[in-house]
């Protein structure tokens, strides 16, 4: 009986320990299963966030549930899992599993969105403390909910062999509700300190032109210095400053050029110019047409029909065009400022030389004569004879009116030229000199082709960086990496680029002038990154997630604006 009993025992325990086993491994393959599950969901979640798809796609005259069911998350998922068997075993079997799980509500969703997201600002916190200085962007825009949105970037320099990367970062986009200078202040610093970056090593900050942005006694720019209680130099947006220049510049003759603010409106209305005629003729001519749009169309055809307009709408072409190019390489985000400021010289010199050289502008004059005798029949000379007469100074005021000076054809136009040049490069010498001199230490120490800079040169450039540096080691650095350059032949007439890649190779050997390399890339050049940013807001946050709350917003713009980091 002993005997017996223990034989059963044993055979007892060996089908317990079979179960026992199978349940373990059965589990093991649930695990597994829910894990590649979960990690298909994530990448559902991944790819909406990434291309700014909305999730539920709420439809009119439907229920909550009746949304999540048709919304584009659940709905891709459905498809998947009609050609993944496990994933279509998974939902199947929902039923089976405790609280049937399915991870594809409103909530789940909002978990994943959030885990992807974290795990971006973590890389990004991770890339800026190894770089150990970043410089702030920020800017505003009003939603289709009419709130404001602050975006704050970060610019930083990232060691990608075999030279820096140039980085730029969305960190946070939130609801701006003190618009002064002192809480647009605290809002950066604030959304700073919630990803986890240290304010201490903060180098640069640029904002556009607003006065509660730029303000120098209660801009956010300064309300940041008296917060960290240190010089933070502010470098405003380089883009913004020659769109407001040229801007203000065609404003000098408001009848002619205010409305050409965009060199894109001056080349639609240049290109088509004849067609635009045509299509104003031909609707003159139309029968039964109110009286008071014929009149509208009639003085429309006169002006267009000028050679004031024409020589005016070539000239602004010019001019823009020339501006525009600018304007576009300075929102290039792998651009340094230095670079930056060199390209802005050319252009103003530029200008300059247009302004100065008669025999260029009466070329382009001429032009504008034949384009109009070509294409409009109108002889230039004979209307500026009928409509520009020489208007004599009355007897009371002048006993001699037959002396007043009268304008040639060309002087004329001329004149009308150079007025928009002048504003134009005065204001922008005027704008340009503030950024000059937060730079100068740079340029002074950093530009191509080398030379050695003065000792106070040297010692305002080291109290830029983040942290204590000795100028003398500095100084040092900048001497012995300029005499090897000297010796170089490919360096010493090289380009910016090809002496930052230098410096980056000769980081162990001399750190600070290496440092000083990247607090130049540091330096941001405008605003365009948020601008960028607030192209994506229109798309994440459309009038048909006016609703979506912040944490959500501010998690799918960032998996949407840092699309590189998403992947």
């Amino acid at each position: 009986m002993r005997h017996f009993a223990t034989q059963e025992s044993l055979n007892v325990d060996l089908l317990l320990d079979k179960e026992k086993r199978s349940n373990i491994i059965q589990a093991e393959k649930d695990k597994l299963t829910n894990k590649d599950a979960v990690f298909i969901l994530l990448d559902v979640v991944r790819t909406l966030a990434r291309q700014g798809i909305a999730f539920r796609g709420r439809s009119t005259n439907s229920t909550h549930k009746q949304d999540e069911e048709d919304g584009n998350f659940n709905q891709i998922v459905e498809l998947l899992s009609r050609h993944c068997p496990s994933l279509n075993r998974w939902l199947n079997e929902v039923r089976l599993r405790p609280y049937h799980v399915t991870y594809m509500s409103h909530d789940s969703q909002n978990e994943m969105i959030d885990i992807l997201a974290e795990n971006i600002r973590d890389k990004v916190k991770e890339e800026v403390s190894d770089s150990k200085m970043f410089s702030v962007m920020a800017d505003t825009t009003p939603d289709t909910s009419n709130k404001d949105r602050l975006a704050v970037d970060v610019r930083y320099v990232k060691e990608d062999s075999p030279s820096f990367a140039v980085k730029e970062r969305l960190i946070e986009v939130k609801e701006r509700t003190d618009k002064t200078g002192d809480g647009q202040a605290s809002d950066i610093l604030t959304s700073l300190e919630d990803s986890g970056l240290k304010s201490s090593e903060l180098v640069f900050q640029s904002y556009d032109f607003a006065s509660n942005m730029s303000g120098i006694h209660n801009g956010a720019q300064a309300e940041i210095e008296k917060k960290l209680d240190r010089k933070v130099p502010y470098i405003p947006c380089q883009a913004h400053r020659w769109n407001t220049l040229v801007e203000h510049g065609c404003e000098t003759k408001k009848s002619r050029t205010r409305w050409m603010a965009r060199a894109e409106s001056i080349k639609a209305v240049w290109t088509s110019l004849e067609a635009i005629v045509k299509a104003l003729e031909e609707a003159f001519a139309a029968p039964k047409l109110d009286a008071k749009v014929k009149a509208t169309i009639s003085g429309l055809l006169k002006n267009v029909k000028s050679f004031d307009f024409t020589v005016s709408l070539m000239f602004v072409k010019n001019i823009m065009f020339k501006t525009k190019i600018l304007s576009e390489i300075l929102q290039q985000e792998e651009l340094n400022i230095v670079n930056a400021l060199e390209l802005t010289k050319a252009t103003l010199t530029s200008l300059e030389r247009i302004n100065n050289e008669e025999t260029e502008m009466n070329d382009m004059i001429e032009a504008a004569v034949l384009y109009a005798k070509t294409s409009f029949q109108i002889d230039a000379k004979e209307e500026f004879t009928r409509s520009h007469r020489v208007r004599r100074i009355p007897r009371r005021y002048d006993e001699n009116p037959q002396e007043t000076t009268a304008f040639t054809f060309y002087q004329y136009y001329r004149k009308e030229f150079k007025c928009v040049l002048d504003v134009l490069i005065s204001q922008f010498r005027d704008k340009m000199q503030p950024t000059l001199d937060v730079i100068a230490p740079i340029a002074h120490a950093l530009q191509v082709p080398l030379h050695e800079p003065s000792p106070e040169i040297i010692q305002k450039l080291a109290e830029m960086f983040p942290n204590d540096v000795d100028a003398d080691v500095l100084e040092a650095e900048l001497e012995v990496f300029k005499n090897i350059v000297d010796h170089k032949e490919e360096l010493k007439n090289g380009s910016m680029d090809n002496i930052v890649q230098f410096a980056y190779e000769q980081r162990k050997t001399l750190p600070l002038r290496c440092k000083a390399y990247q607090l130049m890339l540091t330096a941001p050049i405008s605003v365009a990154k948020d601008e960028r940013t607030f192209s994506h807001l229109k798309f994440v946050k459309s009038v048909y997630r006016s609703t979506m709350g912040d944490k959500r917003l501010d998690n799918l713009m960032l998996l949407n604006c840092e699309k590189d980091l998403t992947d």
